[in-house]
């Protein structure tokens, strides 16, 4: 057991050393958590993807796989970690000893893919697990949260938290239902939150666009809030090539339809002005908005 991972459990023992709430910031990080509101939309697929688009220009990313017992960024990007979050949350490994660096120099975190113990994660874990990453703060420039989809108080603690998320949606009813539900639970807990749609698996920018405005109009109109629209990704058979040979399709057919709405969705992200978005204060202060319910 080496020297940092000791301190690391002395830390995490003496609360009073170590107390996120009581830790200054700057506001250098942006926390977005990307969920859906149900499961098989191209959530986390979306996530890897984006990520890898946001580092080729130039941007130090994170991906944290907080979907927890049901992780797959490492089955997108094909890289297996040779720890995962477990080993955070028992303190017998940092942040940087569990990171994995994947395309383009993005760094990930593994959920560790259908342990049960992240089914039932205890505050005080998950407390320990996003106080050992705040020392990232400096380090990066934007961290991915991949959460899990629907409403599970979890997701919508982290969701809430954050700085902003980015809902994927597909033009299936259940998942436009299912949404609005997110946004509906979401919105009665934080009206100013930024939410950004994307719309997946569209046949054609035409489609993605009449459900994405008829969605912002829907929400606007029964929950009184504007939320925003990013893009769209269309149906592509580079897709599902990708995903069976667990390789991102942004690397795999780089100049295929996916990955260039991909990367138009990076671009516009990057656009937008910083006014437009949440001062939450990076990692401290999504970590402080996480746990000051608790």
């Amino acid at each position: 057991m080496n020297d940092q991972a000791s301190r690391l459990r002395e830390v995490v023992a003496d609360k009073s050393e170590y107390d996120i709430r009581s830790m200054s910031y700057s506001r250098s990080m942006e926390v977005i958590t990307i969920t859906s509101g149900k499961g098989g939309v191209g959530k986390t697929n979306f996530a890897v993807n984006f990520a890898i688009a946001l580092a080729k220009r130039g941007k130090r990313v994170i991906i944290m796989d907080a979907d927890f017992g049901l992780a797959n960024v490492d089955l997108v990007l094909g890289m297996r970690s040779k720890y995962d979050i477990t080993d955070l949350l028992s303190g017998e490994k940092t942040v940087n000893e569990v990171m994995v660096k994947g395309y383009e120099g993005i760094k990930f975190i593994s959920g560790g893919s259908g342990l049960t113990e992240l089914l039932n994660i205890t505050d005080g874990q998950l407390e320990r697990l996003m106080s050992n990453i705040a020392c990232l703060e400096k380090e990066t420039d934007i961290l991915i949260i991949d959460t899990g989809a629907g409403v599970s108080d979890r997701v919508l603690r982290m969701v809430n938290a954050s700085d902003e998320t980015l809902l994927v949606i597909t033009p299936e009813p259940t998942s436009i239902m299912d949404a609005f539900a997110v946004i509906k639970i979401m919105v009665a807990e934080n009206k100013l939150h930024k939410i950004r749609i994307i719309v997946n698996r569209a046949d054609n920018e035409e489609e993605a666009k009449i459900i994405a405005e008829n969605f912002i109009d829907v929400v606007e109109k029964f929950l009184g809030v504007r939320i925003g629209s990013l893009g769209f990704i269309p149906m592509d058979r580079s897709v599902v090539q990708a995903i069976k040979n667990q390789i991102p399709f942004i690397v795999e057919s780089p100049l295929g339809d996916a990955a260039r709405q991909v990367n138009n969705i990076a671009d516009d992200y990057l656009s937008i002005p910083r006014s437009d978005k949440s001062e939450k204060g990076g990692f401290i202060g999504f970590m402080k908005n996480l746990i000051k319910k608790r």
